[in-house]
């Protein structure tokens, strides 16, 4: 199957995890051999990462996480956050293209800390907008799109020296305001 995300754990370098079009694997031999997590064997995996000594990964529409690399806990559903307007469903049309690596039919894309290592902050970009989480992913809200031109937001960047989060779209690049939640869009 196809590779959509690749982990090596932290602490030990000769143990890898593989999200596929077919599931979540894991190695604890540098690859050599493999196994397949059995709750996730129908899933597409479109991401795997390490981030505050808990295993994330996503299926084309569910977040979880491990803290013991054996049990997952669902914390996010996309299915739960309503469509957008059809407006912007009409504007994002033939934007596929853009989705490299990603399966298609997967919702999430990319997930990051705040960069600190006592900081419990993470965010979570989606087809469906940008989510945040202050709790480690424990619980999570969505940040405001007002300012931005699409939802659809493909990567994140944090820069812990400004302490600005930037997001890029398909319909640009913009910087978050959290005072006046908010998007400012540098680059179209």
């Amino acid at each position: 199957k196809s590779v959509r995300a690749f982990e090596i754990l932290p602490e030990d370098p000769d143990h890898w995890f593989l999200g596929t079009e077919g599931g979540l694997w894991e190695s604890d031999d540098q690859g050599k051999t493999w196994f397949r997590f059995e709750q996730f064997s129908r899933e597409q995996i479109p991401f795997v990462r390490f981030l505050q000594n808990k295993l994330f990964l996503a299926t084309a529409k569910e977040l979880y996480f491990s803290e013991d690399l054996t049990q997952f806990k669902n914390v996010f559903s996309l299915n739960l956050i309503p469509n957008r307007s059809q407006i912007e469903a009409e504007d994002t049309a033939g934007e596929a293209d853009f989705q490299e690596g990603t399966a298609e039919g997967t919702d999430f894309y990319h997930l990051i800390s705040s960069s600190s290592k006592n900081s419990m902050l993470l965010w979570l970009a989606s087809r469906k907008g940008i989510f945040e989480s202050a709790d480690g992913g424990l619980s999570w809200r969505a940040l405001s799109t007002s300012g931005m031109r699409s939802s659809d937001c493909r990567h994140l960047i944090y820069s812990s020296k400004n302490r600005r989060l930037f997001a890029g779209t398909p319909k640009g690049v913009y910087a978050y305001q959290p005072g006046e939640e908010r998007w400012k869009e540098l680059f179209e």
